[in-house]
């Protein structure tokens, strides 16, 4: 099974906290995890997690933005890479209607 990395898991945690979304930070690196093993992502690819939140009586699309970052030690052989490494790149906040 191919490991994940989170390399900026304080960038993610600031961006959150800073939309009020704190709770939901480690439901996000989960589900990040979770796509990422799933969907066997190649270095240089951007994805998505979703997820919707209520704040103050208001349901809100929280889209959190990751890239995977390539690593030269683990291409070798043609082998797959053992560990992906993860760069959270943004995250938004979109009203519900």
């Amino acid at each position: 099974m191919t490991g994940v990395y989170l390399v900026n898991r304080s960038h993610l945690e600031l961006e959150f906290n800073r939309n009020g979304i704190t709770s939901t930070v480690e439901n996000f690196i989960e589900n990040m995890k979770e796509q990422v093993r799933d969907f066997v992502l190649n270095a240089g690819e951007e994805f998505a997690v979703d997820s919707k939140v209520i704040i103050n009586n208001v349901v809100y699309t929280v889209l959190a933005r990751f890239n995977v970052l390539k690593r030269e030690d683990n291409e070798e052989d043609g082998e797959s890479p053992r560990m992906k490494l993860i760069e959270f790149t943004s995250v938004d906040l979109i009203k519900g209607r």
